[in-house]
């Protein structure tokens, strides 16, 4: 199952119902841009008045997952390698590598399992 937001197929956030709700909210405060409303921390504030249930999201949660990179290749991750995530926020994955643990965004991956 898939999920879409701006029309656009999102994998990563199956089991993020929250982060996927908030991110439609974002969207649409991006659009409006009254006041820096657009600004995530400012925007997380005011919706989390609104409905306390939105002071957790994007919180890093457990979340093994199988993940082939798709970026450039860099000193810590090589396009096509497969890696294992440890943990998940609705955007960034935390990574083990051989040399660190590292905090990147779920775009510069195809999500496996």
């Amino acid at each position: 199952m898939y999920i879409k937001i701006r029309g656009v197929k999102v994998k990563h956030l199956e089991n993020f119902e929250l982060e996927k709700e908030f991110s439609k909210i974002l969207i649409k405060l991006q659009n409006v841009r009254a006041n820096e409303l657009y600004k995530f921390s400012k925007a997380k504030k005011l919706i989390s008045k609104i409905n306390p249930i939105y002071e957790t999201v994007y919180k890093y949660k457990k979340c093994k997952r199988k993940l082939k990179y798709i970026g450039v290749t860099n000193k810590y991750f090589t396009n096509g390698k497969i890696y294992k995530s440890f943990k998940f926020n609705g955007a960034t994955y935390k990574i083990k590598t051989k040399k660190t643990k590292k905090v990147i965004g779920y775009s510069f991956f195809e999500r496996l399992s």
